[in-house]
This record gives C-alpha cells, structure tokens and sequence, in this order.
C-alpha cells in the first residue's frame, strides 16, 4: 500500500496532466484504508488541494472528487440494491424542514457580500425562498467571474424563475464551467426549451470529462423528460465515473433497450460499474448468474480472446518443414492437402500467440514492479500499471466479500467476479508487457535487456 500511495501522490505532482489523471482517477477505485501513514495521507492530500484549483477544468474536477473520496474515509463499500435502498429511504425519518429564510435580510447581505465565497453562499440561501422580486437583481450575478457564483445565481433562476427567462440563460450554454452550463441545461429542461435534449447531447461529446459527467447529473434532475436515449449512450463513456452515474440512471427504467445496456455492463472493466450494475439487474428479476456464464461460454469473459496478437514477417521455411510438406504431398490428395497446410499454419500461428502471450505477461509482471517504483514513468505504461492496481485492490475486495457473503446465488456471483477480474488483471500484465516489449524495441524506453526482452525480440524477428 505504502508504495502505490507513493506512486500516487508523485504522479499527481507530474507535469502531464495525463499522468495525473490517471493518479486522480485511481484515488477513488481504491480502498485507502487506515494503512497510509499520517505523512503520506498529509502529502496526499495537499497535492490534491494543489489541483483543486488547476486551470485544467478536468483535473480541478477530478481533485475535488479525490478529496470528497478521502473526506468520505477512502473506502470502496458494497453497493445495496436498489430494492433495499427504496426500503431505507422509506423507513427513514423525514427530514426536519428549515426555516425559509428572509429575502429581504439576504439580498440585503448579498448586496454588501464582496467576496465570491460569500456571495455564493447567500445565492444558495436565496434560491430556498419564494419572492421573485428577487431576480431583477440576482441578474447581474449571472455576469460574475467566479463560477460558483454564476453556478448558483442559474440555481435561483431555476427555483424561482418560468419560461420567460429562457433567453436570458441561453448565453450561459456557452459557458465554460461545467456546472454552470449543467444548471443552465436543467432549468432550461425544467421551463420547457425544446431544445434540452440537443444541449445535453453537445455536452456527452464533450472531451472534457466533467462536462460529460455533469450531463448525466442534469439528466438525473430531469425526470420529467424521456432521456433515456442520453443514458444509454453515457453508459458507454469512455471515463467510468459517467458510466456509473448513467447506470445508476437507469435503475428506474425497465425497457429492452435499458436492460441491454445494463447487461453490457456486467462485463465492464470497472469494478464498481459492474456491481452496481449486477444489484440493478438482480433488482428486476433478471437472472445475473446466467447471463454471466453466458458470456463465459461464448467468449466474452475469455481474456484470450482480447490478448494482443504482434504479427510476424514469414521466416524462410526449414529442412524439416520442407520435408513435412513433401511427404503431405506424397501421401495425400490436393484437395486435402491444402487443408492439413491450412490447419498446420493454425496451429503454428496459435502456439506462437500463446508463447507470445505467457513471454508478455512475464515481461508486464517486471514492467508492473518497475512503475510502482519509479524506475519506469512513461505515460503509455502507466495507463496499464494503473488498471492492474485497481484490479488487485477490487480483488482483495471482493475475496472478503465472498467469504462472508451469504446466499448461495450472491456467493455464485461473487465467485464469478473473482474469476472474471482475474482474467482483466492477467490480460493487462499482458497488455503492459507488450508496451514495454514494443518501446525496448523501438528504442523510446532504455532499461536493462533481460532474457525474455531477447526471446521477444526473437520471436517477432
């Protein structure tokens, strides 16, 4: 643990802000625990109060998440179904309601505010009251250079507000923080633009991670509107944090088409999209067991079938494939024989994939040891390195879980999770061992030749 947190909070410290995204992205797919040292957890988290406040919308938004993830006690807890999450909510208590507060004491305190925290604090009060006289000044908060402040005065709009403001929040589509325009797109749902579902689809092909999430937050809002369409096309994002939110979404849908996306999911690479798309699932009735061992037997959760295959220029046959192929000659017809040369070359091409295959996963092992180190920073590897380090956490995880889980069925589909991410992790020890095998070859990574770097080299010529 003492080394991954370290690996951690120096990528979070790197220059590329790739690297530390990946760190970032970690962070919260991993149980911290209470294993971390006082100074490591302190040097964690002030790099994350660092990039809290990046320039780089996407790594403030993924720092914030990090640090609501540690404030949270950095742990991965098992997820309820929804069944037994209805039924908490419905034996809770309610909520005891707050008192509304003044308009007139708080635009009176708004108007004095000079500083942006201030302001926006008040904003957010003023947005529980019930006076829309309150928005002929809330206006010009609209035009503030500080984005929560123009993030709340939009939420005002929305609470007190009615379609005849919809011209004056269509400007802020432009804007580029991704909770403003988010809260721009639900109000505008909730006075009814026609056009919702084209802004929110403008902002899932965004190539900002937190303008694609904050979509799947505004279609959460909108539950008025048929956006089902947007959730399923979110739960296929690249970036899992939208996928879970759009999964989680479509819990309270029931169709073929949301099922199917469900069922997709079953086999993500993401630990917690998984479960909690198995608890969604099993909520409806669906049998998870099955579908599981569906795709086992069709393929789907074979990590050969995916394993990377390195093409090979043909080397000059031998003498005693030469004679091999006279004595075929010889001895069968034509027809045949081309079919026996045909199954030959197979059997060729698979035994040399499989060495390839066990040569790469030896080589990904090494590379894995030389990232957690240090010795080896390279942006590509790192991609991998970091997969693997959620599949081991997830995986001890969830070997806990089996053995106290209780119920034939859930212990059957546990056991299935086990297995399957094993199969993840082992594909992605390959993944990283031709990534390394591939930049020794081509000069771009100098380290040390071992034994399989050479049979490597041997084998694709």
């Amino acid at each position: 643990m003492s080394l991954k947190i370290q690996r951690i909070i120096e990528d979070l410290g790197d220059p590329d802000p790739e690297i530390q995204q990946l760190a970032l992205t970690t962070i919260t797919r991993i149980s911290i625990g209470d294993t971390v040292s006082v100074d490591r957890m302190g040097a964690l988290k002030s790099r994350l109060t660092e990039l809290c406040n990046s320039q780089d919308g996407d790594i403030a938004f993924l720092a914030k998440k990090a640090s609501n993830y540690l404030a949270a006690g950095g742990r991965q807890t098992q997820q309820l179904s929804v069944a037994a999450v209805m039924q908490a909510a419905q034996q809770s208590p309610a909520p005891a309601v707050a008192p509304t507060p003044s308009s007139k004491k708080l635009m009176a305190e708004l108007k004095k505010a000079t500083e942006a925290t201030e302001q926006a604090t008040l904003l957010a009060q003023l947005r529980q009251t019930t006076d829309r006289s309150v928005l002929d000044k809330v206006v010009d908060y609209l035009q503030s250079t500080d984005d929560r402040v123009r993030a709340n005065a939009v939420e005002v709009f929305e609470s007190l507000g009615n379609e005849s403001h919809i011209s004056m929040l269509i400007p802020l589509l432009e804007d580029p923080n991704n909770r403003v325009k988010s809260n721009v797109v639900k109000a505008l749902g909730q006075f009814g633009d026609p056009h919702v579902r084209e802004y929110l689809g403008s902002m899932l092909s965004s190539d900002q991670v937190a303008m694609r999430e904050s979509a799947v937050y505004a279609i959460a809002q909108l539950t008025k509107l048929d956006l089902e369409a947007l959730l399923i096309r979110a739960a296929s994002d690249s970036y899992e944090g939208v996928r879970l939110r759009a999964i989680k979404c479509l819990a309270d849908s029931s169709t073929d088409l949301a099922i199917s996306a469900l069922t997709r999911r079953i086999d993500d690479n993401d630990a917690q999209v998984r479960q909690q798309a198995i608890e969604i699932l099993t909520s409806k009735g669906v049998d998870v067991e099955e579908l599981i061992q569906q795709r086992r037997d069709i393929g789907l959760d074979d990590p050969s079938a995916s394993l990377p295959y390195i093409s090979t220029p043909p080397a000059p046959a031998s003498e005693e494939d030469r004679a091999f192929n006279e004595r075929v000659r010889a001895k069968v017809e034509k027809s045949f024989k081309l079919e026996v040369l045909n199954i030959a070359q197979q059997l060729k091409e698979a035994e040399l994939k499989a060495r390839l295959s066990r040569l790469l996963f030896k080589i990904g092992v090494d590379t894995f040891e030389l990232c957690r180190h240090g010795e080896i920073k390279d942006k590509n590897l790192l991609v991998h390195y970091y997969e693997i380090t959620r599949y081991q956490d997830y995986l001890r995880s969830l070997s806990k879980k089996t053995d106290v889980s209780g119920g034939a069925v859930r212990t059957s589909i546990l056991s299935a999770g086990l297995e399957q991410y094993r199969n993840k992790m082992r594909a992605s020890f390959v993944r990283l061992g031709k990534a390394l095998a591939q930049s020794h070859r081509s000069g771009t990574i100098q380290i040390a030749e071992t034994p399989e770097l050479r049979m490597f080299q041997k084998l694709v010529g």
